[in-house]
């Protein structure tokens, strides 16, 4: 007896599709709200930082947002790089954008 060639009913390919779209997306969501928590803890640190220290120039909190910046993009570069190319250039940029809202922030001050 030879094997059939079985097709796969359209709704059940629908639904499969959907959950490898879903599982994709709730995975780039995880990696945003690690990267969202990680940001403001770094802000929050940022924030104490300006209270006690008012003090502070401009030049070392730069330095200091972007060595913070890094070290967070460090750390998820890993899991960042396993998601193709066009997401990973995205999240950089959505880094810079706020790396510049933040030198704006200061700037104004």
């Amino acid at each position: 007896m030879q094997g059939k060639n079985l097709k796969i009913p359209s709704v059940t390919y629908k639904v499969l599709s959907s959950k490898i779209v879903f599982a994709k997306y709730k995975k780039w969501l995880s990696i945003e709200s690690t990267a969202i928590f990680f940001f403001f803890q770094y802000f929050l640190f940022l924030i104490t930082i300006e209270f006690f220290y008012q003090s502070f120039y401009i030049f070392e909190v730069l330095f200091l947002y972007y060595f913070l910046i890094t070290q967070m993009l460090l750390k998820l570069d890993q899991s960042l790089q396993q998601q193709s190319a066009i997401v990973y250039l995205f999240f950089k940029m959505k880094m810079l954008l706020l790396l510049f809202f933040f030198v704006l922030l200061n700037l104004i001050k």
